[in-house]
């Protein structure tokens, strides 16, 4: 994932810095916000610009589930604490009795 999300960003990057330039020559201006641009690039732009979202929609599903079982660990990791607690206190609790009964 993280090499296709490199050489998507390759590929924009190119783009930008091919901006001024298609086949070598200038773009054409009509006008601050506007240019000439080939079919065939936006194409490949707008194709681009899907696989980056669709990607960017994958990594939200995949911090979710990291997220839910950070919260699922977490919850378990409670659990095994006050277990450990309440071995650690019949363990404690045992012992006094031993050594009560042993001094008798």
């Amino acid at each position: 994932m993280k090499h296709e999300y490199n050489r998507l960003l390759k590929k924009i990057i190119k783009i930008k810095q091919n901006h001024k330039k298609i086949n070598g020559e200038k773009m054409g201006i009509v006008n601050d916000n506007s240019m000439f641009i080939k079919v065939e690039t936006y194409k490949e732009a707008l194709a681009t610009i899907d696989k980056i979202k669709t990607k960017i929609e994958d990594s939200k599903k995949s911090l979710a589930r990291v997220a839910e079982l950070k919260k699922e660990e977490e919850v378990e990791m409670e659990l095994w604490q006050r277990m450990t607690l309440d071995v650690e206190k019949r363990i404690k609790k045992i012992d006094e009795t031993l050594v009560n009964a042993g001094h008798r």
